[in-house]
Parts: structure tokens; C-alpha cells; sequence
């Protein structure tokens, strides 16, 4: 896989290896003519599960006004390993309302799933 990073959180990956980031950040898209942008490359494997999600997910906030956080996040997205990309996106959004509560967005969320067929579970 090929991509840039146009000012959004970084792509999460989990794979049999384990969970991590890919990339690096980039100037968010229009904030300046000049802004050139780098590409990243990942080899992705048979059941490798991709997370690219705006910065709400991350920053969603609970009752002891706590962000959720990039480890949480990342233990979160670990646990889908196996899951197909929709059972992937419906646990992560459980575990994100379980985490914040009901009614405590303070900014959107926009999350999309990419799944390499294979592995062992479905598309």
C-alpha cells in the first residue's frame, strides 16, 4: 500500500506481527500551496487490518474528562486482529462508547477499515 498523510492522525495497522503506526504526519490538505507531501509504503499481508480515522477518535474524552489516547486506541485496535473490517469498525466504536460514555462527542469521527482477505477470516 501507498500513501500520504494530509494532517490526519496516523494510519494504525494490525497484523499477526502486532499493532503500530505507519508513516509520518503532513501539513493538513490546503494549508499551504507549497506543502508537498512524502509517500509511505507498506507490504500488507493476508488479514492485515488497516484503521484510518480522524483525530475525534483518539481525543474522544470520558466522564473524568481523560482522552481516550493513542494506547488505549492502539490495545483497542490490537484486539481486532482476525475480526472481518466491519466487526473490526463495530468493536472499535463499542469500545469507544464504553470508554466515553454516551453523548460525550466534542468533535467528528470518521473512521474507515481496510482488510487484506485472508487470514483466516472473512472480507
Amino acid at each position: 500500500m501507498t500513501f500520504s498523510n494530509a494532517g490526519v492522525p496516523l494510519p494504525l495497522l494490525v497484523s499477526e506481527s502486532g499493532c503500530r503506526f505507519l508513516g509520518e504526519g503532513g501539513f493538513p490538505s490546503g494549508m499551504f500551496a507549497e506543502a508537498a507531501y512524502q509517500n509511505h509504503q507498506v507490504t500488507l499481508l493476508p488479514g492485515d487490518t488497516v484503521l484510518f480515522a480522524t483525530d475525534g477518535l483518539h481525543e474522544m474524552r470520558n466522564h473524568q474528562d481523560e482522552d481516550l489516547s493513542w494506547g488505549k486506541l492502539g490495545e483497542i485496535w490490537n484486539a481486532c486482529l482476525g475480526k472481518s473490517a466491519d466487526e473490526a469498525l463495530d468493536f472499535l466504536f463499542a469500545e469507544v462508547r464504553a470508554f466515553s460514555g454516551e453523548g460525550r462527542d466534542h468533535d467528528d469521527i470518521t473512521a474507515v477499515v481496510l482488510r487484506v482477505p485472508g487470514g483466516g477470516c472473512g472480507f
